[in-house]
This record gives C-alpha cells, sequence and structure tokens, in this order.
C-alpha cells in the first residue's frame, strides 16, 4: 500500500479554504491547566490539528466548479486547558436550537459524561433552546447519573 494523497480524495478543481474563527489564545492567553482527561489511545490535538468539512450548494458552487472544503480547527482533548474545571466558578451550559432531533440525547449524555470527566461539577441543561438561555430558573442540573441512560430515549431531554 502507499500513503494517502491529495489526488486520492479531491479532484484539482476542489479547494480548501480556511474557516477562520478566534483561538481561546488570542483572547485569554495560553492554555496553562494541564487536563488530567486521558482516554487510551487517543492522540491530543494540538494547535495543529484540523478536519476539513464539505458544503454542498446545490448544483453551483461559487468557484463555478468544483467543490469547496473548509478547513476548521479540529474538535477534541487537549493536553492543556484554559480554565481551570475544578475551579467551584467552572461550569458549562448545554442548549439546542429547540427542536426535536434525532440522536441528540447521546450528544448530551456524551458532553456531560466528558465534562464530569474533566472536573466540571456544575453542568446545566438549557430548556426550551436558545429562548431558555435567558431563563436560568428553567435550566436543569446535569450529572452521569441523570443522563445516564438518554441515550435509550428519541428526541432530545432539553425541550
Amino acid at each position: 500500500t502507499r500513503p494517502l494523497h491529495r489526488n486520492d480524495l479531491l479532484l484539482d478543481s476542489d479547494e480548501i479554504r480556511d474557516l477562520s474563527c478566534f483561538h481561546l489564545n488570542e483572547r485569554f492567553g495560553l492554555s496553562k491547566y494541564t487536563s488530567k482527561l486521558k482516554i487510551g489511545g487517543v492522540q491530543a490535538c494540538d494547535a495543529f490539528s484540523w478536519t476539513t468539512q464539505a458544503l454542498f450548494l446545490g448544483d453551483k458552487v461559487d468557484s463555478g466548479k468544483g467543490f469547496p472544503y473548509y478547513k476548521m480547527v479540529r474538535a477534541g482533548v487537549r493536553d492543556t486547558l484554559h480554565f481551570d474545571p475544578h475551579d467551584p466558578a467552572s461550569a458549562a451550559a448545554i442548549v439546542s436550537c429547540g427542536g426535536i432531533c434525532p440522536g441528540l440525547n447521546s450528544v448530551i449524555r456524551e458532553i456531560v459524561m466528558t465534562l464530569w470527566e474533566y472536573g466540571v461539577r456544575k453542568i446545566y441543561g438549557v430548556i426550551g433552546g436558545y429562548k431558555g438561555v435567558i431563563e436560568p430558573q428553567n435550566w436543569i442540573t446535569l450529572t452521569p447519573d441523570m443522563v445516564k441512560d438518554i441515550h435509550r430515549m428519541g428526541g432530545t431531554m432539553l425541550i
């Protein structure tokens, strides 16, 4: 077998474009907290880890030929964190856009489980989509015990 090359996946007319967004280092300085999260066999992502996503624009592509692929910073485990997850002030809120989406409970479950592994103990579920963000009295506290079986239910528990 031979190594994979660009032409194995993309046509000459395809483009790779940067989808730029600010990096946390730009707002908060270098990350300084060592992550305690260890996932067997998974290598932590670094500043050079990226992924691509193809955006299909119907029958037309803005360049007139080929497909645009957008290069984005890859999500995943990092060796260092910008915030101390054990700080009592650390908190996370999970919000969906408010509709029913197959598999969203699985996503919510995994976010809660991963945040808990990092050490975050204040995890909230925002009820009612984006509108619910301004109604924190309706938020629910999420724990691993509370979400352990939600992946077996359809839709989302955050409606």
